[in-house]
Parts: C-alpha cells; sequence; structure tokens
C-alpha cells in the first residue's frame, strides 16, 4: 500500500474512531456537564480526520487543522441562525452534525479537538516513519 493510501485509511479510522467516541459521549454513558464538551471535542476530531482523509498527505497537517477549526466555527456561528435548527428538525444525523444552539464555549473546544487530532496524527506518522526506517 502506498504512503498516501496509507494515510487516507489511516485518517478514516481516525473518523471513525472519533464518532464512536463522540456518540458514547452523548449517548447518556457519562452523565456529567462536561460530557456534552467531549462530544465537540470528537467532532472536532473527526472533521479534521475528515479533511485529512480528503486532501491526504498534501495538504499537511498545519493547513488540515485550520481548515478543520475554520469549518467547526463556521457551523458554530451558524447556529446563530435558524439554518441548523430547521437541518436537525429533518433528520436526528443532520442535527449531530450541524448542531441545534450557538454555544460560545464551545468554540475552545473545538480547538483542543483538532489540536487532538493533530498530536495523534503526528504520532501515529511518527511511529510510521521509525517503522519504514527500521525495515528500510
Amino acid at each position: 500500500m502506498t504512503q498516501p493510501l496509507r494515510a487516507r485509511v489511516g485518517a478514516i479510522f481516525g473518523l471513525l474512531g472519533s464518532a464512536a467516541l463522540g456518540w458514547l459521549s452523548r449517548s447518556g454513558a457519562l452523565s456529567a456537564w462536561w460530557a456534552k464538551y467531549l462530544g465537540v471535542v470528537f467532532w472536532a476530531c473527526g472533521l479534521y480526520w475528515l479533511v485529512r482523509a480528503i486532501g491526504g498527505p498534501r495538504l499537511g497537517r498545519s493547513r488540515s487543522a485550520l481548515l478543520a477549526v475554520m469549518g467547526s466555527w463556521a457551523v458554530e456561528f451558524m447556529q446563530l441562525t435558524s439554518i441548523p435548527r430547521w437541518l436537525s428538525s429533518r433528520h436526528p444525523l443532520l442535527r449531530a452534525a450541524v448542531g441545534e444552539v450557538f454555544s460560545l464555549w464551545d468554540l475552545p473546544a473545538y480547538l483542543v479537538g483538532v489540536g487532538l487530532a493533530v498530536a495523534l496524527d503526528a504520532i501515529l506518522v511518527g511511529r510510521e516513519s521509525q517503522r519504514q526506517r527500521a525495515s528500510g
């Protein structure tokens, strides 16, 4: 498997893992007040992995992170309009994707989520690079 394909597959697994953890945090399994913000963090992680899966390694971690933050903040500020509430009423998946209510506290949570995903991406890529050097 080529390195770009491997990076995209890894990003897809990151997206699926983020989605699963996000759903778990919002499922009621965690009842603390921070469960909502944990869901926001995992949503931002998922957006980062989605950007990485689409853009591939050429896009780079920094640009992917910037696009993920811009995208998450755009969705959050869009919640100041009636559009997300209307979309959320159409399907539960749309509610998970765009939310309904603006929260200023979500903005730093998005930064944490993207930062977490970038750090994990760097760690995993670093391990892959070490593995390639050892075998090559």
